[in-house]
Order: structure tokens, then sequence, then C-alpha cells
């Protein structure tokens, strides 16, 4: 009824904004002080340092002290503040309490009664009712800086993946209150995260150079951590999506491929450990009978929630755009307020779709080297092919919805390239772009005669679809035998040719060329979560 708890004091709040602390005094509520065991008090420097109005930025900044020079963008690094003060930055003595009456119209300055300055210790202040909101609006000290933070972050969610998917008996847990019980926590956290930075990698090229931005971007003392932070948590999202499944056993061992490139498939030993260490069970499951007694409805026998549902919901944070940026209320231009991961890594997302749609896992999947699970920098060259690629648990369902959600949401960063390589038509439908024979490329169903196209983009994803699909062809009893024609990309492949594994594999992968090309022109297929 009224009562606000903060640090075992109880306090009654009226509507005029006034509090009393067990039964003390009346005191003005100052929400920027943070102090509820002062009534009224805020904490100042008695000696700010060399640089005393650095307080005040910091204050402003939020504890990001950026300025923009002709010579290019810079950042006080928060060693400087130390390398300043010494011990004063941490003695106690070197802080005292004012009335916050005191305070200046912006709070982060105070006179005292002979009329000097005094610059207040910057605590930062967020939100009374939400907590971790971003890298710089956190409860509680997961580092000094954002590479910290990030690193700290990540190896916290990856410890914690046993309490979060396995509810132990607790009744109520699906796929969807999982969802949304960690989408905003994790997923929706890492993508805000690249906010602030994706705004300033698009707007500050506009008025410094590249050597200034790149200067910027991976100076330590600078940008480095933040550039450090955003990229490992672009690896981070890319990691869940392509994450391996744990098999029953735990076993993998290397197959051959219809398309006739091997990797690493469920189904043998290793030569590794492939536990929730290293990987996650794909599937929801659930606790069948046997010697467990584990309840009468299957909501209390539920085992662990299947890693297919963080592979959706990376998904949805790779491609959300949306921000809450102050300005973004009613822009001139909307296209300086939809930032995302796209922003930034744009031509990556695109290699590894055309990647994950042909199941080119060699240079963009797990891999084995010296006997442990790795994985590429997705942030990086993915042009290195590895000999040791494990099955990435991204199959049908993970195509199909990656396609669907990229299509359509990658777009609202106003950048058409994604959706211009993904589409997939069926050439003489009213949907189908009328273009150049030569700027297309084709595949024609051997069992209807349908032909399907997409832009002939070297890196496109419709492009490795329709490749891979004519690849399965060349190699099974489907392929074109006639030297007459003159397409070339579906003939008989020289050896081994009619692959008895190659047919089967081509008509089931012929139901996900149709699919996409549904998607291009529908944008509906279920609901992602619960497929």
């Amino acid at each position: 009824n009224g009562k606000i708890y903060n640090y075992g004091y109880s306090s009654i709040m009226d509507y005029a904004g006034r509090y009393t602390i067990d039964g003390g005094g009346v005191g003005k509520y100052d929400r920027a002080a943070m102090l509820w065991g002062y009534v009224g008090k805020v904490e100042v420097w008695a000696d700010p340092g060399p640089s005393p109005t650095v307080w005040k930025q910091w204050y402003d900044g939020r504890s990001e002290i950026m300025n923009f020079y002709t010579s290019g963008p810079t950042m006080t690094h928060y060693t400087q503040l130390y390398n300043d003060m010494g011990p004063k930055l941490y003695d106690a003595d070197n802080r005292k309490l004012i009335d916050a009456s005191a305070l200046s119209a912006d709070t982060s300055t105070a006179k005292d009664s002979d009329g000097n300055t005094l610059y207040r210790v910057p605590y930062v202040y967020c939100s009374h009712g939400r907590s971790d909101l971003s890298d710089v609006c956190l409860t509680r000290d997961y580092g000094a800086d954002s590479q910290e933070r990030m690193k700290n972050y990540l190896d916290e969610w990856d410890t914690w993946y046993i309490t979060r998917a396995f509810p132990r008996g607790n009744v109520g847990v699906s796929n969807y209150s999982y969802a949304s019980r960690n989408y905003a926590r994790l997923y929706q956290k890492i993508k805000q995260w690249h906010d602030m930075y994706g705004l300033y990698n698009a707007l500050l090229p506009q008025f410094y150079s590249p050597a200034q931005m790149t200067k910027f971007l991976t100076d330590p003392t600078a940008w480095g951590g933040q550039t450090w932070a955003v990229q490992n948590a672009f690896n981070y999202l890319i990691q869940t999506i392509l994450m391996p499944d744990i098999p029953q056993g735990g076993g993998y061992a290397l197959t051959k491929r219809p398309d006739g490139s091997s990797i690493y498939t469920a189904g043998g030993g290793l030569g590794i450990s492939v536990n929730v260490t290293n990987a996650r069970y794909y599937s929801t499951n659930w606790t069948f009978g046997g010697a467990q007694d584990c309840g009468y409805f299957w909501t209390e026998c539920l085992a662990h929630i299947g890693f297919y549902i963080d592979k959706v919901m990376a998904i949805e944070a790779l491609s959300d755009s949306r921000t809450n940026f102050v300005a973004r209320a009613s822009p001139i231009d909307i296209r300086q307020w939809q930032v995302g991961y796209y922003n930034t890594f744009s031509e990556n997302i695109r290699q590894i779709h055309a990647a994950l749609q042909s199941g080119d896992w060699q240079r963009v999947g797990p891999y084995v080297d010296k006997g442990k699970i790795t994985w590429p920098n997705y942030a990086g060259d993915l042009n290195t092919t590895h000999t040791g690629a494990i099955d990435p648990a991204a199959d049908f369902t993970i195509q199909l919805y990656f396609g669907l959600l990229g299509q359509a949401r990658f777009v609202t960063n106003f950048d058409h390239a994604f959706l211009d390589e993904a589409q997939v038509w069926l050439l003489g439908t009213a949907k189908s772009p009328q273009l150049d024979p030569s700027k297309i490329v084709t595949f024609t169903d051997p069992t209807n005669a349908l032909v399907y196209a997409s832009l002939n983009v070297p890196t496109g994803a419709g492009k490795s679809m329709i490749d891979h699909a004519n690849l399965l062809k060349s190699r099974s009893t489907y392929c074109d035998s006639s030297t007459a024609t003159a397409d070339t990309s579906d003939d008989c492949a020289a050896k081994p040719i009619n692959d008895p594994t190659a047919g089967p594999a081509m008509m089931s992968y012929v139901q996900l060329l149709k699919s996409i090309a549904d998607v291009t022109v529908t944008m509906s297929y279920g609901s992602a979560l619960d497929p």
C-alpha cells in the first residue's frame, strides 16, 4: 500500500513527491541522487582532480565521455580517471554530502556557500522500474568497460543454459513462456547493445574519413572495446543459430552427403565429447514413462526446452531494426533510426544466409579443430573452407524461418540487398520479374518442368539454392544427359553419377525451394516458435 523497500528502509511517498524514512523527517525526493539513506543529500568531490569538468561530462554522458573534434571522434577511457585522481578516486575522505537543494538545474554540479563549484560524484541513474537496459545502464558490476561486460554476459548465459532450458518439474513451462521470459533477458539485450554502435557507425562517416573512423573504432582507449563487444555479440547470435544438436549417445561420424561434400553428422564416434558444454539439445523433449513417474500431464513431464527456440529468438534479434531513440518519434527520414546488426554486418549476414540455405557448412558451420568444436569469426572473412565441419542442426526448419524472417524484417533497414538476393521465383507467374536471362540462374524441376529462378548474384542466397538444387540434380538419375542444351548447370556429373541418395535429396530440397518461392510472395508460414 504505497510502501517502497530499498536496502532495508521502508519509505512512504506521497503525491507531492515527498517521502519519509522510518518515521524520520520529510525531505524532497531526489530521483537522480538515489541516496535513500540520506534525505535530500547528494555526494560531491572534495577534490575533483586536475580536470574537474570531466565529471560533468561523465555525468551528462552516462559514463561515456565522447568528443567530436575535426581531427576525429575521441572517447575518454575510464582508466584516465584514475590516472588523474589516483587514490582520491576511491578515498571516502575525498567525498562529502551536501543538500540536494544546492544542485544546479542539470543536477551535475552545485555551489557551496562561497560560490565555488562542487562536482557531483557521477552515480548513473537509469530506471527505477527496469534493470540492465543497455551497456551503460546496469544494476550489477559486469565489468569496467563494454568489452569486459559483454564477455561476462556471454559466459553467464552459457553457464546458466541448463537452468533456463531444464524446467525441473516447473508446471506451465512451454515454448512460448520460455521465449517470452528469455528473449528480453538475453537476445533483445544483445540487439539493443548494438543500437548506439550501429547509429554512430552509420552517422559519423558522414563527417569523418575512413582512416579517422578506423582509428576510433579500433583504438582500445576509444571505441575498440565496443567494437570487440558488438563483434562477439554478433558471433554469439550466429553460433546460436548454427549450434550442433546433442544426439543420442552424443556421437558424430564423418558422413558423405548427396552433394558430394563430407561433414560430421549424428550417429557415430567423433573423438570429442559432445554435451551441453559445446552443443545443445535441438528439440523440446519429455520424460516418457519408465522408472521415473514424472506426473499426470505432459506439462509436468517436460525434460527440456529445445534449443530450436533459441535459434528462432537469435534470428529475431539479428533481424530486428526497431530502436527507441528519443528523436525517432517524428523523424524526417525514418531510415536514420532503423538500426540493427544488418547495418553493421550486412555483407556477412548475406554470406551466412547463402551458405545456410545451400547447406555449405564447410565455410560457415562449426568445425572440429584439434579435437574441439570451433567456430569461424562470423564478422570476418568467411571464404575459408574447413574440412572438419560438423552438422549445425540448421536444416529445413531453420532455413525456412531464416528466409521468412529475413525477407520480412531485414528490409526494414531500407537496404533491399538481402531481399533481392534471397528471393526465388517461379517463372511464368505474375510475381516473377522480367529480367535479362543472363541476369538470372534457373533450376527446372524434372518431375513437373516448373522453372525456379533467382538473381545471378555470386553471394546471393537465392543463387546458392538454385546452384545446390542443380548440383543434386546433376548427381542423380534426373540429370541432363543431352549435350544439345545450352544450360549446363544440371548436366550429368562425370563422377560419381546416378548417386542413389542424390535424387531423394533433390526432391526434399525442392520442397524448401518451393517454400522460399512462396515466402517471397506471401510472407506467411505459420508460427516460427511453434512450427
